[in-house]
């Protein structure tokens, strides 16, 4: 399996976002203008952890977005297994826990899986950065959130690839995904000065739709020879496939008055196209 971005592990889980990036105390994506907000729109029926919500229309096609599926076990219930030892003794308590278990799990649903950045490379994210952004964080002062990581052009909170080899996934007004798992696998109290913050970390394997067109064109941007692409039957059946990829994320949250405030991130992923060998 191919590791898709040089330098994808984001920031220390531990280190601090500069500048304390405020959040709302629920996480919305952005609508289309004229559309009504999301939270104001029904959610569909659930599959897999995610259930599909508001359209979407981009220079790619439309789609509907999803969010977390309020049937999921992050959204319905604290694993007695996840709880860490060192939430013993802290102010996380079992509601506190629910509570921002959920915060973290809609935003890997809504934003680290199926963000407008998703399959829109550079352009993606700087829109995110924009319509998105500001209804996350400060982003006058957002420090290390909008800071490349290692060596790459741009920090990779979501999954936006700063390889710019994710592929175009499939736009024909339903989700681009048809299976996506948001599995919490702990839950850590960090003490901190002042406070407490909370790391919740967990896994993820999502299912993204992907036509034959856009697979042959992604793997010869990644160099694959022409000859080796057409040789994969998977490749040549007429039928959407998928781009298949799984991420472990962890993300430290701090409690705040209205809701919490990201304080930091790990992300890595790995994906590769659906019944083709990238060894």
């Amino acid at each position: 399996m191919r590791r898709l971005a040089a330098g994808a592990a984001a920031l220390g889980v531990v280190v601090a976002l500069a500048g304390c990036s405020s959040l709302p105390s629920g996480f919305r994506s952005p609508s289309p203008t004229g559309s009504p907000s999301p939270s104001d729109v029904p959610i569909g029926t659930p599959f897999g952890d995610v259930a599909p919500r508001e359209q979407v229309t981009d220079e790619l096609g439309t789609y509907l977005h999803v969010t977390l599926s309020p049937e999921s076990l992050a959204a319905t219930a604290v694993d007695p297994a996840t709880v860490g030892a060192s939430i013993a003794g802290s102010t996380w308590d079992d509601a506190a826990l629910l509570e921002a278990q959920r915060f973290v799990a809609t935003f890997v649903a809504e934003q680290t899986i199926d963000s407008i950045a998703l399959d829109r490379d550079m352009a993606g994210w700087e829109q995110w950065l924009v319509e998105v952004g500001p209804q996350y964080v400060d982003l006058a002062d957002t420090g290390d959130l909008i800071k490349p990581d290692y060596n790459a052009d741009r920090p990779v909170p979501i999954f936006n690839d700063p390889s710019n080899f994710t592929p175009r996934f499939v736009r024909d007004g339903f989700p681009r995904l048809d299976d996506a798992t948001i599995e919490v696998t702990s839950l850590e109290n960090l003490p901190h000065e002042g406070g407490e913050w909370l790391e919740v970390s967990g896994v993820s394997d999502v299912a993204y739709r992907l036509s034959d067109e856009e697979a042959r064109a992604s793997l010869a941007q990644q160099g694959f020879d022409e000859e080796v692409i057409e040789g994969f039957p998977e490749l040549n059946d007429g039928e959407d496939g998928h781009y298949l990829v799984h991420l472990e994320w962890h993300y430290v949250v701090e409690r705040t008055q209205d809701g919490y405030r990201f304080r930091g991130y790990d992300l890595l992923w790995d994906g590769i196209v659906e019944g083709v060998s990238q060894a």
